[in-house]
């Protein structure tokens, strides 16, 4: 076998850090990127988050179209029957969905669900 000459060697231990997502499906994505992109994925309705096997989040509006103000609701249910409330704000609603969804993984416990320790989310409905 000839020997090639000339060639570089690229040392893998320097990309070690990092990672792709290309496994990722259209439906899932990161916390962090729903700040920039819920607006595409809530265009008419806010949309039920997955963020566990039985667990999932969705925003919903406060009082009348006119108003502003979200609530978060919390479910063990895909058609988020017998929601919980988790928190409200009358200001921007992708960081009420942010915080409450980070909260919700870190003490998923509290509701008898097991909510694994992940950071992406699938949008489901």
């Amino acid at each position: 076998m000839a020997r090639r000459k000339n060639t570089k060697r690229i040392d893998p231990r320097y990309f070690l850090n990092e990672t792709t997502h290309r496994d990722l499906n259209e439906q899932e994505m990161k916390i962090s990127d729903l700040a920039t992109r819920y607006g595409e994925i809530a265009r008419d309705k806010h949309p039920v988050i997955m963020i566990g096997p039985n667990a999932f989040v969705r925003l919903r509006q406060l009082g009348p179209a006119g108003q502003k103000g979200v609530a978060l609701d919390f479910s063990a249910r895909p058609d988020m029957s017998s929601s919980s409330l988790e928190g409200s704000t009358a200001g921007d609603p992708t960081e009420l969905l942010i915080k409450g969804i980070t909260s919700l993984i870190r003490k998923g416990s509290n509701y008898g669900i097991e909510i694994p320790q992940t950071d992406t989310v699938k949008v489901v409905g």
